[in-house]
């Protein structure tokens, strides 16, 4: 049966492996965003010997870039703070989990097994966030406490330092011992399949392949990407 817990960042390793996929979270304190160009920075940082301006461990990353506007006093007032497809970040995690000791990350659409392996080797969970939800999520938002390297990446991009009060509903959909909420979802409805097919009368498919019909040109190479980092078949 799912739980319900209310965590403050930091959060520990003990904290973090009593989550289990379907389980419901609450965050307060300090979350840090984060797309691609703050792990490709932390990333470059390490390889130079730099250290970044904050501590992340114990932390949240949160897959999202905010939409904000001026509050008149040299800040921000975020209006907008929405997660952003988490699968395009699953080479980076390992090296947020080992190197900075990532706990959380927060986004949407789950992760390749390279992420599931991290998190189950060093003690950190995938929490979903649910999309269409931004200004929801904005108001959760106390303030901002900083906004790093918006001059070098923008503020799209940027290292947001936010405070957070009861951010959620967020629900664990990868946890630290390897299970997913998306793995458990495809396996129940693999089961289903031939009692549908026999409802329908349709033949069972002698094999396991779904024709993808003419999409979008980036549907090829999300689809690439994902059978190169064990993500799907």
């Amino acid at each position: 049966m799912s739980k319900v817990y209310h965590l403050t960042t930091p959060v520990t390793e003990e904290q973090v492996r009593q989550l289990r996929v379907g389980d419901v979270v609450y965050l307060d304190g300090t979350v840090f965003t984060g797309r691609d160009r703050v792990h490709e920075t932390l990333i470059e940082m390490d390889q130079k010997g730099e250290k970044p301006p904050f501590d992340l461990h114990g932390c949240a990353i949160w897959h999202c870039g905010p939409v904000s506007k001026p509050d008149g006093k040299g800040s921000y007032v975020v209006t907008s703070v929405g997660p952003t497809t988490s699968f395009r970040l699953t080479n980076e995690t390992p090296f947020m989990l080992e190197k900075h000791g990532v706990r959380m990350i927060i986004g949407k659409g789950g992760m390749g097994f390279p992420a599931v392996d991290a998190m189950k080797k060093f003690g950190a969970v995938f929490l979903a966030a649910t999309g269409g939800c931004a200004c929801v999520y904005a108001q959760q938002v106390v303030r901002v406490k900083d906004v790093h390297w918006a001059e070098e990446v923008g503020l799209g991009e940027a290292a947001w330092e936010l405070e957070v009060k009861d951010l959620g509903a967020l629900v664990v959909a990868i946890d630290s011992t390897g299970e997913t909420l998306y793995k458990k979802v495809m396996d129940q409805a693999i089961d289903k399949m031939p009692g549908l097919y026999k409802e329908l009368d349709v033949k069972t498919p002698d094999r396991a392949v779904i024709h993808w019909p003419t999409a979008l040109s980036g549907t090829k190479n999300v689809l690439e990407g994902m059978e190169k980092v064990g993500g799907g078949a």
